[in-house]
């Protein structure tokens, strides 16, 4: 219920995520879906300048955690921002939606066009301002 029929051949396969696990690119933004089985996660990702220094590049970090800590994505039971693990100069910034307490099919599915749509155009415009702090 959380991906739309078209998006059914873009399933790969994940150690972690054996429900599902979903990577595509829309409005020019890349996106993944892992679905645990008691939960959804949806990422966007984003690439830091190269010419980053590690203070820059913590700074930048810092700026959109701040960001995203003051926005949460919507009907997710947690947003977070970090560096993507295994990847160097990723930022990955996922949204959570637990199972149980009343989040149902419908909820991970409106949070999760929400977030690819509105969240991810906010976001990306986050990115870029601090992107031009490097």
């Amino acid at each position: 219920m959380v991906l739309e029929d078209d998006l059914s051949e873009l399933e790969q396969d994940h150690d972690d995520a054996k429900e599902g696990f979903w990577v595509f690119t829309y409005l020019d933004r890349y996106f993944e879906v892992l679905n645990y089985g008691d939960r959804v996660v949806v990422t966007c990702n984003f690439s830091v300048p190269e010419e980053a220094t590690d203070a820059g590049r913590a700074a930048f970090l810092g700026k959109v955690q701040k960001w995203v800590a003051g926005h949460q994505a919507k009907e997710a039971t947690q947003t977070e921002a970090e560096w993507k693990p295994g990847v160097e100069d990723v930022l990955w910034v996922r949204a959570t939606f637990e199972l149980g307490n009343g989040m149902t099919g419908k909820k991970i599915h409106d949070g999760y066009w929400h977030f690819c749509d509105k969240y991810s155009e906010d976001l990306d415009k986050q990115v870029e301002k601090a992107a031009e702090s490097l």
